[in-house]
């Protein structure tokens, strides 16, 4: 018999199953509560099954062009970035430079930004900034060890930050601004991603070799 046609029956198979219970060994309240629960998932029709886990992000590589590797690759910092991405990005930037300051300390840089559906984006890029004044959201377990993600407000846009604290400090961000070679400014406002799919990316980021 099936519960999720039997409804009525299956409520009666409930009871009777709960009323015997003590008379079959076991404890009443537990067992009355792993009836009830398998009975619900049971008699959950078509439209009210659980839906499958989402893969939120896909292993697609760094989507570096071989120059861009090359090139990239020159640069006296490690060059870190996202080898699991969210359905429907792309690649829009990947750029570096390698550079001095008067006192002789490096100045070397890069930034590497994907955009996505809905007006999502994500970058990873080197930084001189840090998270005095942002908001804590969670702790991750990374290859470059227990990262922290921030979220920032800035104009009624929300982003997610996280700092590698690696040479060249590094950090992958996602809402904010992203490059548009169509905009005056060259830049266009750009939505984060969820959570989720940011902490897969972060957990997905690598040094390009």
């Amino acid at each position: 018999m099936s519960c999720s046609h039997q409804a009525a029956a299956c409520a009666s198979f409930v009871i009777t199953l709960v009323a015997l219970a003590p008379k079959l060994g076991y404890a009443n309240s537990l067992f009355k509560d792993e009836v009830i629960a398998s009975a619900a998932i049971s008699t959950t029709g078509p439209l009210l099954k659980p839906k499958a886990a989402v893969l939120l992000a896909q292993a697609t590589g760094n989507l570096l062009s071989p120059v861009q590797k090359a090139r990239l690759t020159q640069l006296p910092i490690p060059v870190v970035v996202p080898t699991r991405l969210p359905v429907g990005f792309r690649l829009v930037r990947a750029e570096g430079e390698a550079g001095r300051y008067a006192n002789g300390d490096d100045d070397s840089g890069y930034a590497i930004d994907y955009q996505g559906e809905q007006n999502t984006c994500l970058s990873i890029r080197t930084s001189q900034d840090g998270p005095r004044g942002l908001e804590k959201v969670k702790q991750v377990r990374t290859r470059f060890g227990l990262v922290t993600v921030y979220a920032e407000k800035l104009h009624d846009r929300k982003s997610l930050v996280s700092f590698l604290g690696i040479k060249g400090n590094p950090m992958l961000i996602s809402g904010g601004m992203q490059p548009d070679s169509t905009a005056s400014s060259g830049w266009k406002p750009c939505r984060a991603v969820n959570i989720e799919t940011y902490t897969q990316v972060l957990q997905s980021l690598s040094v390009v070799k």
